[in-house]
């Protein structure tokens, strides 16, 4: 039950994406063993790969940074929403 309710706290105070669901799942997966009678060795394996993923992938995530599209080239100062 703990582990359902790290993983929807945590869903609430993120925004939809990859990120927040394996940030989701590595929560609620390490709460729900470390309060659990026993847990195996690859259950904390799993759990910590799961977070390295969440850690790894949250810089494509961030929504602070603004990214401009590849495709449109290099505008210099102007940017496209300066351009329309």
């Amino acid at each position: 039950m703990l582990g359902l309710v790290v993983s929807a706290l945590v869903a609430r105070r993120t925004r939809p994406g990859a990120t927040s669901f394996v940030l989701c799942m590595g929560l609620g997966l390490l709460v729900t063993v470390i309060f659990a009678k026993q847990a195996f060795v690859n259950y904390y394996a799993f759990i910590g790969a799961v977070l390295l993923l969440a850690g790894v992938s949250w810089p494509q995530d961030d929504p602070t940074q603004m990214r401009e599209p590849s495709s449109q080239g290099s505008r210099g100062d102007l940017g496209i929403s300066r351009t329309r």
